[in-house]
């Protein structure tokens, strides 16, 4: 049994998850630290790992099954003392140099879900090639896995315990040069590792922060630890109702970012792009610039005006962080709700993202900036929809990718197709929809932007709902 479930585990989008105690469990995360060890020693020496963990139910087990495993395989390994963001790890491993990390989370899934991410030396997510590596380990040694996996026990001898928290508040702080006025600042970690970073930050820039829901919890407090819907209408409320200026919130690892402004905006992960395109475009700061498949084209206009080239990329941080790390783009971003930077590190990071972003609050206003872009460029809608699925949707999708597109192709509906990532179907104005699936939930994903009215998004997701439910 234990092999089967060896050879069943598969990298998504950003790591392996699962639902706790369901497909995700301590032989699923001790198979991949030990498949993953044993490619990285084959591939380069390892000398120091990183473990790390967020502030979900059985976390922090997870994480001393990764000690244990990596002090089997005889390399020095450090534990975080407290539930750590993403990004924070992504920082550590690149300012102390370490050659690995593990980071256990499930970032914005739902409370039952966990996971573990393999940060590589340059502090962003393995490879594909390096997460196909070791998928081929799980699979055609998943004997020796098996024998090596059943022996492991929660590490319970002393580590070397770091806690990195008040080195990267001091290089955050330090980034920001010259802040403007004092704000009133609401802080959502909503229950998860941003408590005592972000807010920390804002206070040590000179902002008045008021917290809420500033405490571990497991369970999130029933929510799920996504910074949007209605976690962000929640901050929203409380900012009017104080008068405040800004209000941060993050999802459960840190890596993304919810804001609401005094005026009553709730900025999408679009908009969050959108501030630092146009702002650093203004100020003649950016080359170019790296979007996924599913993110704004108002991207794409603004860069036209400055002459900035723009990428256009999966969706996954990870295919925009390797554009950063080989210096082929500036900055990057996808509308989920984060922003990475080429001189920061080559991950989302929800916590630097909130000190630029108050930054810019504070000097010029984020409702400015946005109606000044909105002037400028047009008011495009974006969509969402989901398609739960019982099948693995990668799968599912590809088994019917070449009917969607026919299909597509068949109504008229797009001038142009765009297959580097699921279907995205491009419209003559701009508008377009993009059908993939997810990978991190059994659902398959729909995105849509629209710069006039029609009813292409509601056309193409019954396209996509007859061909899988047929």
């Amino acid at each position: 049994m234990s092999t089967e479930i060896i050879r069943s585990i598969r990298f998504g989008t950003d790591g392996v998850r699962g639902v706790i105690d369901r497909d995700f469990n301590e032989l699923v995360v001790a198979s991949v630290a030990y498949a993953a060890l044993k490619y990285f020693k084959r591939k380069r020496d390892l000398g120091r790992v990183l473990v790390s963990y967020d502030t979900r139910r059985k976390s922090d087990i997870y994480a001393r099954i990764i000690v244990e495993t990596c002090k089997r395989f005889n390399i020095e390994t450090s534990i975080v003392s407290r539930p750590t963001p993403t990004p924070v790890v992504s920082w550590t491993v690149r300012e102390y140099k370490y050659d690995l990390a593990f980071q256990v989370t499930a970032s914005h899934n739902p409370p039952e879900y966990n996971g573990v991410k393999v940060i590589d030396y340059n502090g962003c997510s393995i490879s594909d090639e390096d997460a196909e590596e070791i998928m081929n380990i799980l699979q055609k040694e998943s004997n020796e896995v098996s024998r090596f996996v059943l022996t492991l026990q929660p590490s319970t001898a002393p580590d070397v315990v770091i806690d990195p928290r008040e080195s990267y508040i001091e290089y955050v702080v330090s980034s920001v040069s010259s802040p403007g006025r004092r704000l009133r600042v609401l802080f959502d970690p909503l229950y998860g590792t941003t408590i005592g970073y972000t807010d920390e930050i804002l206070r040590r820039l000179g902002h008045e922060v008021k917290c809420i829901h500033y405490e571990f919890r497991q369970d999130f407090g029933g929510v799920e630890p996504c910074p949007e819907g209605p976690n962000l209408e929640n901050v929203l409320k409380i900012v009017k109702e104080n008068n405040l200026d800004v209000g941060i919130s993050h999802d459960g690892d840190g890596d993304r970012i919810g804001v609401v402004t005094g005026r009553g905006r709730v900025l999408t992960g679009n908009e969050v792009l959108l501030l630092f395109v146009y702002e650093y475009a203004k100020n003649r700061k950016i080359r170019t610039v790296a979007r996924t498949v599913a993110t704004t084209s108002l991207v794409d206009k603004i860069c036209r005006d400055y002459n900035i080239k723009v990428i256009e990329t999966p969706v996954g941080i990870k295919y925009i962080a390797e554009l950063l790390i080989r210096g082929e783009a500036d900055i990057g971003g996808e509308e989920s709700g984060g922003v990475a930077f080429r001189w920061h590190v080559p991950e989302k990071d929800g916590i630097y993202t909130a000190a630029q972003i108050c930054d810019i609050e504070s000097r010029e206003g984020v409702d400015n900036v946005l109606d000044e872009i909105y002037q400028r460029y047009g008011v495009p809608r974006f969509r969402k929809h989901k398609i739960k699925v019982e099948d693995d949707p990668r799968e599912l999708f590809s088994k019917y990718k070449d009917d969607i597109v026919r299909a597509l192709r068949d109504s008229n509906l797009c001038i142009d197709i765009v297959t580097i990532d699921g279907v995205k179907c491009v419209l003559q104005d701009g508008s377009w929809v993009l059908v993939r699936p997810s990978g991190t939930e059994p659902v398959i994903r729909i995105y849509g932007e629209e710069y006039s009215a029609n009813n292409v998004f509601e056309s193409v997701v019954k396209i996509v709902e007859n061909i899988i439910r047929c």
